[in-house]
């Protein structure tokens, strides 16, 4: 992700379990993928803010990310872990 001769696009999209408001570890992923899209002009992401569990609109964004042009899903929490293998 970070190599500098790195040219081929990418495009990640991160899954919230709350919305990425300051002082909330969901700010610090946030801060983090801004900065990714900054550094890397060829990489660009997205993000969508499910709730804080494994539910059917937690599923429905993992499906859509999968079944979708997203090269990387980045799950920005470990309560996440089930829905992933689900």
């Amino acid at each position: 992700l970070f190599n500098p001769a790195a040219t081929q696009d990418l495009k990640v999209g991160f899954i919230y379990g709350i919305f990425p408001n300051d002082l909330s570890w969901a700010y610090a992923h946030d801060l983090a993928r801004n900065f990714i899209s900054f550094a890397r002009p060829n990489v660009e992401t997205e993000y969508v803010v499910t709730a804080w569990e494994c539910n059917n609109a937690t599923y429905a964004a993992l499906r859509a990310y999968a079944n979708s042009d997203i090269d990387l899903i980045v799950l920005t929490s470990t309560i996440y872990t089930d829905c992933a293998y689900a």
